[in-house]
C-alpha cells in the first residue's frame, strides 16, 4: 500500500547486522595492517640512521657498535682493501701521505625478529671509504708532507740548493736595507693559515 505516492520501505530483516559483522573484521584488519606497515617503516628509518652513524663512527676510528636506542639490532662489519683506486702513478704518493691504501668499511645492520620464522626483519647496508688520510691539524699536516720522499723531500732537496745559492747573492744586495734573509722553512709558514675553529676534532679533542 502506498501513501502520498511514496513506496513503503522494505524491511532489512537483519541484513545490516550481517553486513556489519562481515565488514568489522575487515576494517579491523585494515587498521592493524596500516599500523604494522607504519611500524616497519619506522624501524627501517631507525636502522638507516643506525647504520649511517655506525659506519661513520668506524671511519673516524671509534668503536663500531649499535646505538643505545637500537637494542634489538644485529651488527656485522667488514673491511675490504681497495687496490687500484689510485692510479699507478699516484699510488706511491697515496702511501707516503696516507700511510696505507684506501679501504672500504661495510656495516650490515638488521633487526632481530620478535618470533623466529614469523616476523620479517629489516636489513640495511652502509659503506664508506676509510683511510682517506685527512690530516688532524697543522702538526699532522707538517709531518705528512715533510716525511713524503717523492712529493716533498726530492723536490725540497733541489729547491734548497737553488735557494742557498740565490740567497747568498740576495743577502749582499738586501743587507743595506736590513731585510731578513731568505726563509727556507716552507712548511711552518702555513701553520696559522687555517683558523683554529675550522679545524676538525678527533675523538672529541682539538688537534
Amino acid at each position: 500500500m502506498q501513501r502520498y505516492g511514496y513506496p513503503r520501505p522494505a524491511r532489512q530483516r537483519g541484513q545490516a547486522i550481517v553486513e556489519a559483522l562481515l565488514m568489522l573484521p575487515l576494517m579491523a584488519a585494515l587498521v592493524w595492517a596500516v599500523s604494522w606497515v607504519g611500524g616497519l617503516q619506522f624501524s627501517a628509518q631507525q636502522l638507516l640512521q643506525a647504520s649511517r652513524k655506525t659506519v661513520m663512527s668506524g671511519a673516524m676510528g671509534q668503536a663500531v657498535e649499535p646505538p643505545h636506542s637500537m637494542a634489538a639490532v644485529g651488527l656485522r662489519q667488514r673491511v675490504l682493501e681497495l687496490p687500484g683506486i689510485a692510479p699507478p702513478n699516484l699510488f706511491v704518493l697515496q702511501r707516503e701521505w696516507f700511510g696505507a691504501g684506501l679501504s672500504l668499511l661495510s656495516v650490515y645492520v638488521r633487526s632481530w625478529p620478535l618470533k623466529e620464522g614469523r616476523t620479517p626483519f629489516i636489513a640495511r647496508h652502509a659503506h664508506v671509504a676509510i683511510g682517506a688520510g685527512h690530516a688532524h691539524g697543522d702538526v699532522d699536516t707538517h709531518r705528512r708532507i715533510g716525511n713524503a720522499p717523492t712529493a716533498w723531500r726530492q723536490v725540497e732537496r733541489a729547491s734548497l740548493a737553488q735557494a742557498r745559492r740565490v740567497g747568498a747573492a740576495t743577502r749582499r744586495m738586501e743587507s743595506p736595507w736590513g731585510r731578513a734573509a731568505l726563509q727556507t722553512d716552507w712548511l711552518s709558514a702555513w701553520a696559522d693559515v687555517v683558523p683554529p675553529d675550522r679545524l676538525g676534532t678527533r675523538k672529541g679533542r682539538k688537534p
